[in-house]
């Protein structure tokens, strides 16, 4: 009877750790699926324009909305030490959260003469792609990390 009655002590003790260091929903985020290094979040307004880089969050405190640049598709723009017949295309990914609510992703591509592409609406927001920087050279190639975009949100 005396080890039953530890047994369940036992149980109950590990019970009730599990429960006290349990996730907190409050301290999870949409992002922790990024990469090992840290995303370094910065503060934005609506209606203004601002730069986020790649694995960046941008956050938007009043409405309680945050983006991330995941990714460059793809960037075919013509590099600014050649001519080109096409001017090429820059195509990027934003995550977008509100809260604690991943809304999805986001594709916005730049290019010339294709303007309603550079922008794109989830949940009541105008997200719209103004630049991608830097621009290409032929010299040298861009490394991922170092894209940034500018970017502007309205409602």
């Amino acid at each position: 009877m005396m080890k039953i009655q530890q047994f369940y002590q036992f149980f109950l003790a590990i019970v009730a750790i599990g429960l006290v260091s349990g996730c907190d929903r409050s301290m999870a985020t949409p992002f922790a699926n990024s990469n090992d290094r840290a995303t370094t979040e910065m503060a934005a307004k609506l209606d203004r324009q601002f730069e986020i880089r790649y694995d960046q969050v941008v956050r938007i405190p009043a409405e309680d909305l945050d983006l991330k640049f995941t990714d460059v598709v793809g960037d075919s723009r013509c590099p600014s030490d050649t001519q080109c017949v096409f001017q090429g295309r820059v195509e990027i990914v934003l995550q977008v959260v509100r809260g604690d609510r991943d809304l999805g992703n986001v594709n916005l591509v730049r290019q010339a003469g294709l303007e309603n592409e550079a922008m794109a609406t989830i949940d009541g927001y105008s997200i719209q792609l103004i630049d991608v920087k830097p621009y290409p050279q032929t010299s040298q190639p861009i490394e991922l990390s170092n894209y940034r975009a500018i970017v502007e949100v309205s409602r």
